[in-house]
């Protein structure tokens, strides 16, 4: 063979790495509770049905509006699941589910605003206006939590 371009581009590629991931640094989703997501659904899908889809999105006209909406039901569900109701009389589901679904409302305000309820976009085709924090993993972990990264380790 001859000293071609092609010889030379397949000579100084790497040998192909089959089944690798690079999700170092990247946010670990099994980790969240299927029994919590499934919940949350259960809520929106309620208020689907007693409402009308993405009702939910419309109902205040100003962010602080919307952010002390969200924390006073939130409040009220964690209040009545403190005097000992574990379900939601209306919904049947449990008020935990619900004060979740109104805290989670909070969060995407913080990360979001408003434009996501007024566009009637979903939040994946949303920009963030604020950065989200950074993945703890060990080359970071002490800047962001103040302490050496420790691992349990196992028996």
């Amino acid at each position: 063979m001859g000293n071609s371009a092609m010889e030379l581009v397949v000579a100084n590629q790497e040998e192909p790495k089959h089944g690798l991931r690079y999700n170092k640094g990247k946010v670990d989703l099994t980790q969240l509770s299927p029994v919590s997501q499934m919940m949350e659904s259960l809520v929106f899908g309620y208020g689907e049905c007693k409402y009308d889809r993405g009702n939910w999105k419309k109902f205040k006209d100003t962010e602080e509006k919307a952010y002390l909406e969200y924390l006073q039901c939130a409040k009220r569900h964690i209040m009545a699941y403190e005097r000992g109701e574990f379900f939601d009389g209306e919904s049947k589901l449990p008020h935990m589910a619900h004060a979740v679904w109104n805290l989670n409302r909070i969060m995407d305000l913080y990360y979001y605003g408003m434009t996501h309820m007024k566009d009637g976009k979903d939040l994946f085709h949303q920009p963030f206006r604020r950065e989200l924090p950074p993945v703890p993993c060990e080359a970071n972990f002490k800047e962001i939590w103040g302490f050496d990264y420790q691992p349990h380790k196992k028996k």
